[in-house]
């Protein structure tokens, strides 16, 4: 299966993600709003619909919060 993602569009999104998470004070949950951004509107990698239900989902989820960020890393390939 060949994936529509070049490795440039990885290491972007890896780098975005990490400074990201230097802003993150109070939880990764706060970046929500700029990642929906940036996969959303930015990129168009992801529907409203996949972030929202990908949120949803690891909230649901037993275990830390910060599970979303693997599944909207998931949901976009």
């Amino acid at each position: 299966m060949t994936h529509p993602f070049s490795a440039a569009d990885w290491f972007a999104l890896l780098a975005h993600f990490m400074s990201l998470s230097l802003l993150a004070i109070g939880g990764a949950i706060t970046t929500a709003p700029e990642m929906h951004s940036y996969l959303v509107n930015d990129k168009a990698w992801l529907t409203d619909s996949q972030f929202t239900s990908s949120i949803a989902l690891a909230q649901a989820a037993p275990g830390p919060n910060v599970l979303f960020i693997a599944l909207l890393g998931w949901a976009t390939r």
